[in-house]
């Protein structure tokens, strides 16, 4: 089974990046094929050499490490949600003034819109992140490649796990949108 995915990488920087990743699944093997190391598996490998028995198959080992990447997208989709709404407060602040008036502060706008924009292409690579994750679940799924049954059910809550994140991910766009006008 060869499977290939969009992943997110470099998230801690000012410039992440996709990267394909290609998995293939053969009998009791795993070999993925790609020219990044991404945070995620290594923090994998981590968890495996700690935890030998919990990944005993490939099968189990390819859900994992799929875990793994949806894990840190759903980090980065967390942090851009919290940097939107600490932004919003900013551009949205008024000061109160004795009698209910209203002065707006001084604000620098151009570093908001830095911060806007680097969460958005945030959220930008992590959608598309999630869209190819997504097919790579629904078509190991559909396929006859023979797997553990609680494999097939991580998968399958996997592609559940995707399809929220998807949604809250347009979500976080309409409102950097928003925020932009």
């Amino acid at each position: 089974l060869y499977l290939t995915a969009t992943v997110v990488t470099k998230l801690d920087t000012n410039l992440p990046e996709n990267a394909q990743v290609t998995f293939i699944l053969k009998d009791t093997r795993l070999v993925t094929n790609r020219y990044v190391d991404p945070l995620p598996f290594r923090r994998f490998i981590a968890y495996t050499e700690r935890h030998p028995l919990a990944n005993a198959n490939a099968a189990a080992v390819l859900a994992g490490l799929l875990e793994s990447l949806i894990n840190r997208i759903a980090d980065v989709i967390e942090r851009v949600g919290a940097d939107i709404d600490s932004t919003s407060a900013v551009v949205f602040n008024r000061q109160n003034l004795p009698g209910g008036k209203h002065r707006r502060t001084q604000r620098d706008f151009r570093k908001l819109l830095e911060r806007i924009g680097q969460s958005g292409e945030l959220i930008s690579k992590a959608r598309e992140s999630l869209a190819s994750l997504a097919r790579l679940l629904a078509f190991v799924q559909q396929s006859t490649i023979t797997m553990p049954q609680d494999v097939r059910t991580r998968l399958r809550t996997l592609s559940k796990d995707v399809f929220a994140m998807s949604d809250h991910a347009s979500f976080l766009s309409n409102n950097l949108n928003f925020l932009l006008d």
